[in-house]
């Protein structure tokens, strides 16, 4: 399974561009793009390398906004964790 990731073009330099999301940018390929893409457009990401697909920003920021509270749990869970001494809290024991 791959899991591609919704991020903003920040910039255009040929077949490479730079993208941005959560804060990080990063240059990718745009070598399988089949459509023409602009800065601003939101691209999907695969394995953090290539650009694969142009969606729609209502769709990015949906599921960017999922992936953000999804993060936000998993660090307030590691976090509880470590406080607690890095002891299990029952689930999965």
């Amino acid at each position: 399974m791959c899991v591609a990731i919704p991020s903003r073009v920040t910039r255009l330099c040929g077949m490479t561009v730079t993208v941005e999301c959560f804060g990080i940018e990063r240059e990718v390929s745009v070598a399988l793009m089949g459509e023409p893409i602009a800065v601003g457009d939101y691209v999907l990401v695969r394995s953090g390398r290539h650009a694969i697909e142009r969606i729609d920003r209502d769709r990015a920021l949906d599921v960017l906004s999922v992936m953000e509270q999804f993060l936000t749990t998993i660090e307030a869970e590691a976090a509880s964790e470590q406080r607690l001494g890095g002891a299990t809290t029952g689930r999965g024991a």
